[in-house]
């Protein structure tokens, strides 16, 4: 591993040498180690990230010029190695139209809610939404990359369409441009708010979000999902954040009906800046069904040269008014980027 490493940095750095639009770095990387952690009946440890069971290292190159470029990420996840969130190529022949082939994804709109237990051990049994919560982004209709194409064009400022297409080869071509693609537009209203739709094949739905700019040191993020099939999920979702000094609020709300089935998610966080690098992250969060789930948690975050230590404890209680059981963790969380 440590030889491929160290072959791949080379070669980076000989091509940063090389092109001055050459760039190699880190990548993102994060560790959760939790020393103990229990479910109502044994205590037991993890070590992995946020996500998975394996802490991610991660790195990164790119090189472009004035209109192509490429760029892949590679991993080093619980000692091997492979290909990250993109590996792709791109071309601008234009200033409107980008095209990009290969494993990639476009956030543009993507209406995240990520506070809280996102950046610890994300062992809440409720409402455990962040990314893509009020708009997915163009990938794979699911939240992850698209492994095809994706075109994008900006015919105006504030005007935007992208298309992406998640292809398996020689995949049926009606097959790959209904179900497995996403087609979506928006408009940046300056100085009152984003407006965005879509069509995700994936899901055979309508997406749509509006995001409010208008008002200071609040960040409100409304959305849903409208099936186009009968008997299946519709989901209505919002997200404000209100910062001011050192404190920043957090409210989500999700409600989700799916035939006679109503769910409804809700959570409120808090973000405190003790100053010199010091910081809290706390949430609450709610998940009613046919009974109720609580989570909480609460962590100090120690700033970094290049991203921070934290420790935390986060809680769950599940079935709260019938059959409750408890499960707990203790994490300890690494991240960094260079």
């Amino acid at each position: 591993m440590k030889k491929i490493v160290g072959t791949i940095a080379a070669i980076a750095l000989a091509a940063s040498s090389a092109f001055a639009g050459a760039n190699f770095g880190m990548g993102f990387n994060r560790g959760v180690w939790m020393p103990v952690k229990g479910d109502g009946n044994d205590v037991k440890v993890f070590e992995g990230t946020s996500w998975a069971g394996a802490a991610r290292q991660g790195l990164s190159f790119s090189a472009s010029s004035e209109n192509m470029g490429v760029a892949i990420d590679i991993n080093g996840d619980d000692g091997g190695i492979g290909v990250g969130d993109v590996s792709c190529l791109w071309a601008q022949p234009w200033s409107w139209l980008k095209v990009t082939i290969g494993k990639a994804q476009d956030d543009t709109g993507r209406g995240c809610a990520g506070f809280g237990v996102r950046d610890w051990g994300r062992t809440s049994k409720a409402a455990e939404f962040d990314d893509d919560f009020t708009f997915t982004r163009f990938g794979n209709g699911k939240g992850a990359q698209a492994v095809g194409a994706i075109v994008k064009v900006t015919p105006v400022d504030g005007l935007w369409a992208v298309a992406a297409f998640d292809i398996n080869d020689n995949d049926n071509a009606e097959n790959a441009y209904t179900k497995k693609a996403q087609y979506g537009a928006g408009y940046v209203i300056d100085g009152i708010g984003h407006i965005r739709a879509q069509y995700i094949g994936q899901q055979n739905s309508i997406n749509a979000a509006f995001d409010l700019t208008a008002v200071d040191n609040l960040a409100l993020s409304v959305g849903a999902y409208i099936p186009l099939e009968e008997n299946a999920e519709t989901k209505i979702r919002a997200y404000a954040k209100f910062s001011l000094d050192a404190i920043t609020l957090h409210l989500l709300e999700a409600a989700s009906i799916d035939g006679s089935t109503f769910v409804n998610d809700a959570a409120v966080g808090l973000d405190y800046d003790f100053g010199n690098g010091l910081g809290l992250n706390a949430d609450v969060r709610v998940k009613n069904t046919t009974d109720m789930n609580v989570s909480f948690m609460a962590g100090l975050k120690k700033s970094l040269a290049n991203g921070f230590i934290g420790l935390g404890f986060e809680g769950s209680l599940v079935n709260v008014t019938t059959d409750a059981s408890f499960s707990w963790a203790v994490p300890v969380v690494i991240q960094a980027g260079f």
